[in-house]
């Protein structure tokens, strides 16, 4: 048996952000693996998008022109960071549960 780690499987699918929720029981976990489910929020800017996903440690950020581009782009340097880093980076004290966006109008 190799010493090799496994790939990490992780789905691509823009529909992950629209629902929140995603059964990936299609893509099985290889043996030795886990699996993590996390929230990836998409920002909208003026000329492009931004992806980055919550409750990992470290800066992981994925930009395109559109939300798929954006979010895969993300998922794409996700797994490129947990290679790098190793899977603790997935394992944050303080997951976040939900988030939401509020707006505040700021006087100074």
């Amino acid at each position: 048996m190799s010493d090799k780690k496994q790939p990490i499987a992780i789905k691509e699918t823009a529909t992950l952000y629209q629902t929140g929720q995603e059964d990936n029981s299609e893509i099985p976990p290889a043996p030795g693996t886990r699996t993590k489910t996390i929230k990836i929020v998409v920002e909208q800017h003026p000329d492009t998008f931004v992806a980055y996903p919550l409750s990992v440690d470290g800066a992981v950020v994925g930009q395109g022109d559109t939300v798929e581009e954006a979010f895969n782009e993300c998922v794409s340097a996700l797994q490129a960071h947990i290679e790098a880093f190793g899977p603790e980076v997935l394992d944050v004290e303080l997951p976040v549960v939900d988030a939401f966006m509020v707006e505040t109008k700021l006087i100074f």
